[in-house]
Protein backbone atom coordinates (compact mmCIF):
# COMPACT_ATOMS: atom_id res chain seq x y z
CA UNK A 1 0.00 0.00 0.00
CA UNK A 2 1.42 3.45 -0.97
CA UNK A 3 0.89 6.75 1.34
CA UNK A 4 0.53 9.69 -1.20
CA UNK A 5 0.90 13.37 0.29
CA UNK A 6 -2.67 13.93 -0.45
CA UNK A 7 -4.01 11.20 1.67
CA UNK A 8 -1.52 11.98 4.72
CA UNK A 9 -3.03 15.28 3.94
CA UNK A 10 -6.64 14.24 4.32
CA UNK A 11 -5.04 12.07 7.40
CA UNK A 12 -3.54 14.69 9.31
CA UNK A 13 -6.29 17.57 8.21
CA UNK A 14 -8.99 14.99 10.02
CA UNK A 15 -6.96 14.37 13.19
CA UNK A 16 -6.43 18.00 13.77
CA UNK A 17 -10.33 18.91 12.96
CA UNK A 18 -11.15 16.50 15.66
CA UNK A 19 -8.50 17.57 17.73
CA UNK A 20 -8.68 21.29 17.99
CA UNK A 21 -12.23 21.67 19.78
CA UNK A 22 -11.42 18.95 22.32
CA UNK A 23 -8.31 21.03 23.30
CA UNK A 24 -9.99 24.08 23.04
CA UNK A 25 -13.37 22.58 25.31
CA UNK A 26 -10.47 21.25 27.86
CA UNK A 27 -8.45 24.92 28.68
CA UNK A 28 -12.11 26.64 28.60
CA UNK A 29 -13.10 23.89 31.51
CA UNK A 30 -9.61 24.03 33.30
CA UNK A 31 -10.06 28.30 33.29
CA UNK A 32 -13.78 27.64 34.55
CA UNK A 33 -12.45 25.36 37.18
CA UNK A 34 -9.94 27.57 38.21
CA UNK A 35 -12.03 30.85 38.39
CA UNK A 36 -14.90 28.71 40.74
CA UNK A 37 -12.00 27.70 42.89
CA UNK A 38 -10.53 31.15 43.25
CA UNK A 39 -14.24 32.42 43.98
CA UNK A 40 -14.79 29.68 46.57
CA UNK A 41 -11.82 30.65 48.44
CA UNK A 42 -12.71 34.33 48.02
CA UNK A 43 -15.96 33.71 49.14
CA UNK A 44 -14.31 31.68 52.50
CA UNK A 45 -12.58 34.74 53.42
CA UNK A 46 -15.34 36.93 53.10
CA UNK A 47 -17.46 34.67 55.39
CA UNK A 48 -14.37 34.48 58.10
CA UNK A 49 -14.53 38.44 58.08
CA UNK A 50 -18.15 38.34 58.38
CA UNK A 51 -18.16 36.10 61.45
CA UNK A 52 -15.55 38.34 63.40
CA UNK A 53 -17.45 41.44 62.48
CA UNK A 54 -20.75 39.73 64.24
CA UNK A 55 -18.57 38.73 67.07
CA UNK A 56 -16.90 42.64 67.44
CA UNK A 57 -20.57 43.60 67.50
CA UNK A 58 -21.69 41.39 69.94
CA UNK A 59 -18.96 42.15 72.27
CA UNK A 60 -19.52 46.45 71.50
CA UNK A 61 -23.59 45.45 71.90
CA UNK A 62 -22.89 43.70 75.52
CA UNK A 63 -20.52 46.53 76.49
CA UNK A 64 -23.09 49.24 75.93
CA UNK A 65 -25.68 47.41 77.71
CA UNK A 66 -23.31 46.46 80.51
CA UNK A 67 -22.57 50.92 80.80
CA UNK A 68 -26.06 51.49 80.51
CA UNK A 69 -27.43 48.94 83.18
CA UNK A 70 -24.63 50.06 85.62
CA UNK A 71 -26.01 53.98 84.87
CA UNK A 72 -29.41 52.79 85.90
CA UNK A 73 -27.98 51.38 88.71
CA UNK A 74 -26.90 54.88 89.50
CA UNK A 75 -30.11 56.47 88.92
CA UNK A 76 -30.06 57.58 85.34
CA UNK A 77 -33.49 56.21 83.96
CA UNK A 78 -35.27 57.67 81.00
CA UNK A 79 -33.23 56.91 77.58
CA UNK A 80 -31.11 54.77 79.61
CA UNK A 81 -34.12 52.49 80.85
CA UNK A 82 -35.51 52.64 76.99
CA UNK A 83 -31.97 52.04 75.78
CA UNK A 84 -31.97 48.78 77.86
CA UNK A 85 -34.86 46.96 77.04
CA UNK A 86 -34.06 47.54 73.05
CA UNK A 87 -30.94 46.03 73.11
CA UNK A 88 -32.22 43.52 75.20
CA UNK A 89 -34.95 43.12 72.71
CA UNK A 90 -32.48 42.86 69.76
CA UNK A 91 -30.79 40.43 71.70
CA UNK A 92 -33.47 38.04 71.97
CA UNK A 93 -34.35 38.44 68.75
CA UNK A 94 -31.31 38.04 66.96
CA UNK A 95 -30.97 34.81 69.15
CA UNK A 96 -34.04 33.27 67.48
CA UNK A 97 -33.09 34.47 63.97
CA UNK A 98 -32.18 32.52 61.12
CA UNK A 99 -28.80 33.42 58.84
CA UNK A 100 -28.42 33.37 55.42
CA UNK A 101 -25.64 31.72 55.02
CA UNK A 102 -24.77 27.92 55.37
CA UNK A 103 -21.76 27.62 57.63
CA UNK A 104 -20.98 24.00 56.44
CA UNK A 105 -17.25 24.33 54.97
CA UNK A 106 -16.04 27.38 57.03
Amino acid sequence: MTIDLQWLAAIVTAITAIVTPVVVCVKSVNKLVERIENLESWNKRQQRDLDRTAQENEIIITGVLASLKGLREMGCNGPVSQGIEDIEGFLADAAHRNTSYQRSDV
